[in-house]
């Protein structure tokens, strides 16, 4: 669990306009909401993140709620 404090996010949402500006691809799914990209420090600086393994997603009643999956150990 101590990797996980080094998961910096560095891109999340981002405005078909701002999408543009920086560069993205034009059908980049950040313009969804549906894509994140996490900065390279740390552990995980020469590494991938296994977090994709790692999500659960939880029907809130207003939201869909994204997470990392909680430890069975506490």
């Amino acid at each position: 669990q101590d990797g996980l404090k080094y998961l910096v996010k560095s891109s999340g949402f981002r405005a078909p306009r701002l999408n543009t500006y920086i560069g993205g691809v034009s059908d980049s799914l950040h313009i969804w909401g549906c894509a994140i990209d996490f900065r390279k420090v740390g552990i995980f600086k020469t590494k991938p993140i296994p977090v994709c393994s790692a999500l659960e997603c939880i029907d809130s009643g207003s939201c869909w709620h994204i997470q990392l999956k909680r430890s069975k150990n506490g």
